[in-house]
């Protein structure tokens, strides 16, 4: 087997090329028309450097009952980080024991998506997670993927590369914070596999600043009777892309793949995820809610492919969005493709303004209307966040949905 460093230069060599010929998505792509790419185009970036933290400076974003993994600015901080379970192994990705040669960038593919061909060919550290086949640890890991330079236009490239072993449990919550003002672009790739039997509670958190871009890549294979639940949370940022591809490669995977993205002023949100059913007796639901004020855009695009050899697809996805102004906007994409007839599938859409029945409702049981919103609005954005199981981080969102309402 050659060295990790050899299997990663050459990837980067050729992500380089890729890069070089395709450059940057345009508005003639289909899945970018939507996306306002000028501002980032027209900047020039500085790519980050390794920065050192006080961990008190980020004591807000913490979530209890966690162990705590930092990284910054693309960079993993070891000995800020906390000490791991024996059967967790975490390094940088050139120093992992997974084998390279057959999942880094193969379980994501650059070759479409020039983001992701430049993070592939730029990145440095980069960071893997293996938990050992057959265990459990006891609490999650929280990573914290922090954002903080003293200049101005930076540019990082976090990658993180996990793999869940066979029969194994993992709870990771993936966190991106911006701590100054600073105009940044995160540029992130994600890759996962979920191997037999093996399940992984996996949530993103996003917060950036009104100055932050954060587009991010994420990727996941499957395998026979692997679980998969992914909560995504998208809280603050001048502009945020997320695209999320899942492959169902063998019998029994069962993805559910949650979302809840806000959006104030006159910022941009953008999902795109692909569901891929390839392989037979498959589960995947999908729910996806957006809440936007001020002049802010959400996008929901998302696509549910069903091969001929997927029988007994079990498939369902909806997608709700809660419009708090007459500036804001949502455009809503839910998407079936089936070549296969043994199949249950369903997909729907609807976008609105709070209900003036049950605002009058709880007005005539005291509460004012002000009061009402809020409770409305929270209601709202905790049908998402009660799908974790971990008190803590649930706590923790229901604490930035307050915060964010009442700004």
């Amino acid at each position: 087997m050659r060295s990790n460093s050899k299997v990663i230069q050459k990837v980067a060599d050729k992500a380089e090329k890729t890069f070089q010929s395709i450059g940057y998505p345009s508005k003639k792509n289909e899945n970018w028309r939507m996306m306002d790419l000028s501002n980032i185009l027209s900047t020039q970036f500085i790519e980050s450097a390794k920065q050192a933290i006080d961990n008190t400076m980020v004591s807000d974003f913490l979530i209890e009952d966690c162990y705590h993994i930092y990284s910054i600015n693309g960079f993993l901080d070891l000995k800020l980080s906390d000490k791991l379970p024996a059967c967790i192994k975490l390094s940088k990705i050139k120093d992992s024991d997974i084998n390279l040669e057959d999942r880094f960038a193969k379980i994501s593919d650059y070759r479409s998506n020039g983001f992701n061909a430049k993070n592939t060919s730029h990145f440095k550290d980069g960071i893997a997670i293996n938990i050992s086949s057959k265990q459990k640890i006891d609490k999650p890991i929280q990573l914290l993927n922090i954002f903080s330079t003293l200049e101005d236009n930076s540019i990082h490239y976090p990658r993180l590369l996990v793999m869940v072993d066979i029969q194994s449990e993992l709870s990771l919550i993936n966190q991106f914070i911006c701590i100054d003002e600073n105009m940044h672009l995160v540029n992130s790739v994600v890759e996962i596999e979920a191997q037999e039997g093996s399940t992984l509670n996996y949530s993103v958190i996003q917060k950036g600043n009104l100055s932050s871009n954060l587009i991010e890549s994420t990727a996941v294979n499957q395998s026979s009777n692997s679980k998969i639940n992914y909560n995504s949370f998208t809280l603050d940022g001048k502009m945020t892309r997320n695209d999320i591809d899942v492959k169902l490669n063998n019998d029994s995977a069962e993805i559910n793949l949650h979302g809840l993205f806000l959006g104030s002023d006159s910022e941009y949100v953008d999902y795109h995820t692909t569901i891929n059913h390839v392989s037979p007796n498959c589960y995947s639901n999908e729910i996806f809610q957006g809440i936007m004020k001020g002049s802010s855009k959400g996008i929901f695009n998302g696509l549910v492919n069903v091969s001929k050899y997927a029988k007994n697809t079990n498939s369902n996805q909806k997608n709700r969005n809660l419009l708090l102004s007459n500036k804001a906007t949502v455009n809503s994409n839910p998407q079936l493709e089936i070549f296969c007839d043994d199949v249950s599938c369903t997909h729907g859409s609807t976008t609105g303004y709070l209900d003036e029945d049950m605002i009058f409702y709880l007005q005539s049981r005291g509460i004012n209307k002000e009061r009402a919103k809020q409770i409305l609005i929270h209601g709202f954005a905790k049908e998402i966040i009660d799908y974790i199981s971990h008190d803590f981080t649930r706590k923790f969102l229901n604490n930035c949905i307050n915060n964010w309402i009442n700004k």
